[in-house]
């Protein structure tokens, strides 16, 4: 982003000060009053500040495609302790239709609800369960591990260049508890019907 606005501000100055005879004050000063001197250079400077504008936008998606596809990821890792856990199936739906056609559909997901304590008191959350461990462990309190990795886009570039991907994921989660948290009855059942 810092490289656009100073390469508007560079032809700015230039086109106002520096152009000898094309720039604005030249002109200007040198006796070349017609009325569409100022038109002109302000339509010059706006197509001009266009090009550049595209130009950043053009190489900023190139450079940011290009760091995408090396998939070069750095990962990291924070936790948090959790109160209590438990799971449930997470049910989304959207309905549509009017008196005698009604279409639309259901999806469930599988996610493990935790609360854990917030300046402002007890949160409750979820995380889905098709990305998250379990650990067992008697000897911590329960908590809560995201696993991220983030995308080696260098600092430099996202500052200098428009570059606002998002550029740490949450891999995986896991989830450290003591053991027999994980309730099983032993029996297996398919349900063939």
């Amino acid at each position: 982003m810092s490289l656009l606005i100073v390469l508007v501000i560079a032809y700015f100055i230039y086109s106002t000060f520096i152009w000898n005879d094309k720039g604005l004050v030249y002109n200007l000063t040198h006796g070349n009053k017609e009325d569409g001197t100022i038109l002109w250079w302000l339509l010059e400077n706006i197509v001009i500040d266009l090009i550049i504008v595209l130009l950043i936008l053009v190489l900023s998606f190139g450079v940011c495609v290009g760091y995408s596809l090396c998939d070069k990821y750095t990962e990291d890792h924070w936790e948090f302790n959790i109160n209590s856990l438990e799971d449930n199936l997470v049910t989304q739906g959207e309905v549509h239709g009017g008196m005698f056609a009604v279409r639309g559909y259901f999806d469930g997901e599988l996610s493990y609800f935790y609360s854990r304590t917030m300046s402002r008191g007890e949160i409750i959350e979820h995380i889905p369960a098709n990305k998250t461990y379990l650990k067992y462990d008697n000897t911590v309190h329960p908590k809560v591990e995201v696993h991220t990795k983030e995308l080696g886009i260098p600092k430099w570039i996202r500052e200098h260049l428009i570059c606002n991907l998002d550029t740490k994921l949450v891999d995986y989660y896991v989830i450290i508890v003591p053991e027999g948290t994980l309730k099983n009855s032993g029996e297996y059942n398919i349900d063939m019907s």
